[in-house]
């Protein structure tokens, strides 16, 4: 059997049907693609009701709520804490979008809240 090797950008891509064996950033070479496919997104939905669960109890900016998910500790490389807090700032903004959080700006920090 010849193996091919797919880029994927997304779980969205179709050309992951075609696929015999994987490697991804977060892991090793795996061959059960969909399973792997479920588990990411089960863990993404995880993810955004944690975030949801943080800001239901008080208003939060997008580090706070990321430094509570994420576990953000100040010995991480700026990296890893910008683009954690960047990506839960996108949930935030699209439960903002879904009209399932509220933005509250106050003295130039921004956060949310339910």
């Amino acid at each position: 059997m010849v193996e091919k090797t797919i880029e994927l950008t997304g779980l969205s891509s179709t050309s992951i049907e075609e696929a015999v064996s994987l490697a991804v950033a977060h892991g090793g070479v795996f061959k059960d693609h969909r399973y792997r496919a479920k588990q990411i997104i089960q863990h993404h939905k995880y993810r955004l009701e944690e975030m949801r669960d943080i800001v239901h109890a008080k208003a939060q900016s997008a580090y706070e709520v990321a430094s509570q998910v994420f576990d953000l500790k100040s010995e991480l490389p700026i990296f890893h804490i910008f683009a954690a807090t960047f990506e839960t700032f996108a949930h935030l903004h699209l439960f903002m979008y879904n009209g399932e959080v509220r933005r509250l700006e106050d003295d130039g920090t921004i956060r949310f809240v339910v």
